[in-house]
């Protein structure tokens, strides 16, 4: 089983061993100089590794999600600072917390915007130089591009022996009056003021914490839908009898009964979980992932047939009846609005449209089916053709909207229409459930992913490229060839029930 991705913030300080003013770790940098005295100091990769390395495996395996502790280590640039806080990634701007699929989906960019004040912040993987972190958000840029920080104007301060007026500068500290030839020095205030030092600021990094599982202390009974978050927990809407949050080992942070919702997505930083009655998408209700208490609310469009949340912690919605030659593909963000479908910048999920319009995608005449997002490449879409044989199309579109390929298959092997969801998993299949299997569909052709003894209620991919799976008997993990990882402790209870029933039936045909 692979162990879930645990957010770490970190606050990093040292004092300047020459002036001894507090010198900002805001990033993890070959080198750092003291903004006051200008000193520079080399810290190579091994010493962010041991300054890195215990306080980031200490907060993954053995500290409770808001817990915080102060770590200090004593090393050749002498004693660093280290807070360490095990807490959701946030903007250091307005505090918006950042949407775990849209942080994973700009890794390979560098850089991530804020979905509140659309602040930019650096996403990183620098591998062994940070042990078990695998990604690293909100570091400052300024550091890591070596940019000095923008110091005051040069001042006047009177002369100590005249009272005339001399001009301070962060250029020299000895001053010399042209008056009456007194030598001074600029006070330490002002000599501060001139030299100004970077507050610490908090940056994340993404640790792989303990593996192993522990026994869930919720029924979750029958789930319908199921989302996962980049850190690997789940949000999962109980057949109508509310919405609940688990922790990538099953175990239990919140639910809330009185949400009878049948589907949730992320968008925005928000779990949305809302009804779908297979024709419909309606009655939205905006939940804190950290709690389960209410947030912002999420207006769904009128005429919406699908919904699902977006790489980027938007929302993709299909409007149009699903059985109309009208359908269209639209982008929504987080209040609901509808946004731009292909990003005119570049560098998102959905790359520029090259064709007149970016407002939608046009499904057009028998089109229209589910749909997904595919990681940075852009969207796949099911159209139905109805003509002398019945089929369904996979058609990919690729970063300028243009259809690149497609795939036909039978009608007979998904009912399209039968209110299973439809997923996009890490590597661009599209996964659906059909009884007991689950299903894919990608560019090369249809088949069967696995097959399982009970019929699957939900799916939920992980950013890894593992899926969870949902059965009357429990949950289940797998990789990315099918292979079971994970089962939890009522879906093995149910195998060796199975088990046991099987020997009784061959101790019976024994017997007779």
């Amino acid at each position: 089983m692979t162990p879930p991705l645990v957010p770490v913030g970190l606050e990093l300080s040292l004092a300047c061993p020459s002036c001894r003013a507090p010198v900002a770790l805001n990033a993890v940098v070959p080198r750092i100089a003291c903004d006051r005295c200008k000193r520079v100091a080399q810290i190579p990769a091994e010493l962010w590794a041991a300054m890195l390395g215990d306080p980031l495996r200490e907060a993954a395996e053995e500290m409770q999600d808001g817990e915080q502790r102060e770590l200090p280590f004593d090393g050749p640039l002498g004693l660093v600072r280290r807070v360490v806080r095990r807490a959701a990634p946030a903007c250091q701007a307005c505090e918006r917390e950042v949407s775990p699929p849209a942080l994973f989906a700009a890794a390979d960019s560098g850089w991530l915007r804020c979905g509140g004040c659309a602040r930019p912040m650096m996403v990183r993987r620098l591998g062994a130089v940070t042990p078990g972190a695998e990604l690293l958000l909100g570091e400052a840029h300024e550091l890591v591009y070596e940019q000095p920080m923008v110091a005051e104007e040069a001042r006047a301060i009177p002369c100590p022996s005249c009272s005339a007026p001399l001009r301070a500068s962060p250029d020299s500290r000895e001053l010399s009056c042209p008056y009456c030839r007194a030598t001074s020095y600029v006070p330490d205030d002002v000599w501060a003021r001139l030299h100004p030092t970077r507050p610490v600021t908090r940056f994340f990094a993404f640790v792989r914490g303990r593996g192993g599982a522990r026994s869930s202390e919720l029924d979750l009974g029958e789930v319908c839908d199921a989302v996962v978050d980049g850190g690997g927990n789940l949000y999962v809407a109980l057949d109508d009898d509310g919405v609940a949050a688990l922790n990538a080992d099953l175990s239990p942070r919140w639910i809330r009964r009185d949400v009878e919702r049948n589907r949730v997505a992320l968008i925005g930083g928000r779990v949305v979980a809302f009804n779908d009655d297979g024709e419909r998408c309606r009655k939205a209700r905006a939940l804190d992932p950290r709690d389960g208490s209410d947030s912002t609310p999420f207006k769904i469009p009128p005429e919406t047939a699908l919904l699902q949340g977006d790489f980027e912690g938007n929302a993709l919605a299909l409007i149009g009846d699903l059985s109309a030659d009208d359908r269209r593909v639209v982008r929504l963000d987080p209040a609901g609005r509808q946004i731009s479908l292909f990003d005119r910048t570049g560098g998102g999920l959905l790359a520029r449209l090259g064709g007149a319009t970016h407002e939608h995608l046009t499904i057009g005449a028998g089109g229209g089916g589910p749909f997904g997002a595919l990681p940075a490449r852009g969207l796949a879409v099911f159209r139905v053709k109805m003509a002398d044989d019945f089929y369904v199309v996979l058609a990919v579109h690729d970063q300028s909207g243009r259809e690149v390929s497609s795939t036909r298959v039978p009608i007979d092997f998904v009912d399209i229409y039968g209110g299973k969801r439809i997923v996009v998993d890490a590597f661009g299949r599209m996964l659906f459930a059909d009884d007991g299997k689950v299903l894919s569909v990608g560019p090369h052709g249809a088949g069967t992913f696995l097959s399982l003894r009970d019929d699957v209620s939900a799916l939920a991919p992980l950013p890894n490229g593992e899926l969870w799976v949902f059965t009357s008997d429990g949950a289940r993990r797998f990789d990315r060839d099918g292979r079971e990882v994970y089962s939890d402790v009522s879906a093995r209870a149910a195998d060796r029930q199975r088990e046991l029933d099987g020997d009784d039936e061959d101790d019976e045909d024994e017997d007779d």
